[in-house]
């Protein structure tokens, strides 16, 4: 001020104060429609060395003001610009570097246009609005700093414009976050993307307000956060307001100097939506829930099924009714008898005799044998195919499990404590091991690789009811080579949806030996995928059971019910389907009306306990048998020459010893027996996989062989399923 002249500060005021009389004298204001002034941000927060710059803004915004309300029919507008980048004042004096350091960020011409276009097509209340990046610590232009809301990831705010940006650090390690030694993959602690998830969340909270019904759009996992074992991690989650609607949400680490987004997102502020259930899923659960609460069924005994009966028959806390369908003498239509569980929260032997309110989930609304899938996911699961620990360990089994389908059930949360004590617990979002469980129940649909999530078109969440989530009902949208997209919903007990993940994108992050021993469930998984890849068009769908508990009969039943239910996890008959056999051995699948199933072919294989069930809309065949070791005179005689020298053809190519050739042989011939083919028909070998698979064909017809090793079964088993080769027309 000191070093300032009248004559500087006139002119200065020149352009700014005096231009804008002149310009005005020489209209008539009545005619004047609109009227916009260029001011600057400095006229507010002051800069050195300008401190006439200053008062000629001041003066102009005071001018327009009055002008405003001499002329109250034109619009006034004085907008107060900070500094552009490229050009203007700032560009030419070359005070934008300058300024960047002080953290004064300048505005691009597109967005200065952008937003200037903006400000003109709308009503404002006030003559004079600023628009201006970050403009640092100004000591004349104080920000209001409400207070933010107690939760774990609003630690240290960095920056903070009320209604436009929060940037805030949160330190990261095991002593403060807990739940890191339960997530650990190949040794290194994973910060899960359901934290990251909600730690945006919390920010976009502290910006924008409570969050009544919460939307993520554009959801991506570019790059693990991760923590070390004996140091912490510092994380900056940065949330931005890009419109009315939008907010931009991003976290970043210093393992990347904050200049990577590990997590990103798009927060949808006006998204109001309802949640409502797909197909007949919500009817369902609902009546589960109701048949767990009441009494119903008499035996032959004439005592009724108490409700501890009926939770005992189907597994669950509060369970429904159920017929000792595993017993030495299958009891009349309308007998009942408990079960007992295997576990706490498990149970390998469900049987509803009558109607199963599940059903739809699985399959026809008057499905008579439907059960949980045998799984143990502590057994199974967890610690193998599953990297998670301690509290993230949910699952408690599955009603569904197939290739592009699953229909899972979580285990209660525990009361884990999830930070440090002197951290706040809320979370806004719910449970997050319960959120976690519901992507990686994924796992078990894709059983031979490992997967990690890396985006999310879109999630919707209704957070003051999360706490009650039950089930998860997940199907396969598309794939794309090691890219698969899956939709889900995470629903309560009596079928709310309480959560929906549109275009969830899993992709593989590494292999999974499948020369282990594996879970009999999750071979029908891994079986229709190999086969899928294997032979290009296939159309068929396969489960494995290995259930002990009941008989052979219902155990075959159950499974075709299942494996002839569709992608929206309907039956495609509106009758139950049950399994019968023509004379000659060959099974048909019929319903209670009169017909047969057109669409459908089925084949069975038995090896002990074990089951293998194929259905497909074309000539399909399958057989399982084990490998047994045998003389080299007794498989020549049980094979012909020909198909004997085909086993040892097998022996040079694929390298395999004789009895798992001639094996391969054997089954694939079976095959060809129960899909109604001459069993002498020319067999040739087509190729053969480094993972044991074997590729057998016979004109169109294609054979695909595997050996695998199951758990509780001694021997190794040769797998074989028979199919039409996709036959491409040639114009």
């Amino acid at each position: 001020l000191t070093t300032l002249t009248p004559a500087d500060f006139h002119k200065t005021l020149g352009p700014k104060v005096q231009g804008l009389n002149n310009l005005l004298s020489t209209v008539n204001p009545k005619a004047l429609k609109l009227l916009i002034t260029f001011g600057s941000l400095i006229a507010r927060t002051g800069l050195r060395g300008e401190a006439d710059y200053a008062l000629a803004n001041e003066w102009l915004a005071n001018l327009v003001e009055k002008f405003q309300q001499a002329q109250p029919s034109c619009r006034c507008l004085n907008l107060e610009w900070s500094i552009w980048s490229g050009v203007g004042m700032g560009e030419r004096l070359g005070r934008v570097d300058v300024l960047l350091r002080e953290g004064i960020t300048p505005i691009s011409p597109d967005i200065g246009i952008s937003i200037l276009r903006q400000l003109v097509a709308q009503p404002l209340p006030v003559t004079s609005v600023v628009i201006t990046g970050r403009f640092g610590e100004a000591p004349t232009l104080r920000m209001e700093h409400p207070e933010f809301p107690f939760l774990r990831f609003l630690e240290q705010p960095r920056i903070y414009y009320p209604g436009i940006e929060l940037v805030v650090d949160a330190d990261l390690s095991v002593g403060t976050d807990p739940y890191l030694n339960d997530h650990v993959y190949e040794g290194e602690r994973i910060f899960p993307a359901v934290m990251g998830l909600e730690a945006m969340a919390q920010v976009v909270t502290a910006l924008a307000g409570p969050l009544k019904f919460i939307c993520f759009e554009d959801v991506q996992f570019n790059r693990p956060v991760v923590v070390p074992a004996n140091d912490s991690l510092k994380i900056r989650i940065a949330a931005l307001v890009r419109s009315h609607n939008y907010v931009d949400v991003v976290i970043r680490t210093e393992q990347t100097a904050f200049q990577v987004d590990h997590f990103r997102a798009t927060y949808s502020i006006s998204h109001n939506s309802t949640l409502k259930p797909q197909n007949d899923i919500q009817k369902s659960i609902r009546l589960l829930a109701e048949v767990g609460n009441r009494e119903q069924g008499t035996g032959n005994s004439g005592q009724e099924l108490t409700q501890s009966d009926a939770a005992r028959s189907w597994g669950f806390p509060r369970g429904l009714q159920g017929a000792d369908a595993g017993s030495a003498h299958s009891p009349s239509p309308g007998a009942t008898a408990s079960r007992t569980l295997s576990e706490k929260y498990f149970c390998k032997r469900s049987i509803v005799q009558q109607q199963n309110p599940l059903s739809s989930l699985f399959g026809s609304p008057n499905s008579t044998t439907e059960c949980v899938i045998s799984l143990n996911p502590d057994q199974d699961l967890y610690g193998g195919i599953l990297f998670h620990s301690g509290r993230f360990r949910r699952l408690r089994g599955y009603h569904k499990l197939r290739a592009k389908e699953c229909i899972a059930e979580l285990l209660p949360e525990q009361g884990s404590l999830w930070f440090s004590p002197y951290l706040p617990a809320d979370f806004l979002l719910g449970d997050p091991a319960a959120r976690d469980a519901a992507i990686h129940a994924l796992q078990a649909c894709i059983p031979h690789v490992t997967l990690l999530p890396a985006g999310v078109k879109q999630i919707l969440i209704n957070p003051g009811l999360f706490e009650q989530a039950r089930y998860i009902h997940a199907q396969e949208r598309s794939q794309f080579q090691n890219t698969f997209i899956y939709d889900l919903e995470i629903l309560s007990e009596d079928g709310k949806v309480l959560e929906r993940w549109k275009g969830l994108c899993l992709k593989v992050i590494g292999s999974v030996n499948t020369q282990q021993t594996w879970a009999a469930p999750l071979l029908g998984p891994y079986l229709e995928r190999q086969i899928h890849e294997l032979i290009p068009g296939a159309d068929i769908a396969v489960v494995v059971d290995k259930d002990t508990s009941i008989e052979r009969k219902v155990k075959r039943d159950r499974t075709i019910q299942h494996i002839l239910s569709n992608g929206n996890g309907r039956s495609t008959s509106p009758h139950p389907a049950l399994l019968t056999h023509r004379p000659d051995g060959k099974p048909e699948v019929i319903t209670d009306a009169t017909g047969i199933h057109q669409d459908k072919s089925v084949s069975v294989g038995y090896s002990g306990e074990l089951m293998l069930a194929v259905a497909g809309a074309t000539l399909i065949g399958c057989d399982v048998e084990p490998v047994v070791c045998r003389t080299l005179e007794l498989w020549q005689d049980l094979l012909s020459a020909e198909r004997f020298s085909l086993a040892q053809l097998l022996v040079h190519e694929a390298g395999q010893d004789l009895d798992t050739a001639a094996t391969c042989i054997w089954t694939a011939c079976e095959c060809l027996k129960k899909a109604g083919v001459i069993v002498t028909a020319p067999l040739v070998l087509n190729s053969s996989a480094p993972e044991g698979w074997i590729l057998l064909n016979t004109g169109s017809l294609m054979i695909a062989t595997c050996v695998v090793s199951v758990q509780d079964i001694q021997e190794k088993l040769v797998l074989s399923v028979l199919t039409h080769k996709e036959v491409k027309n040639v114009d």
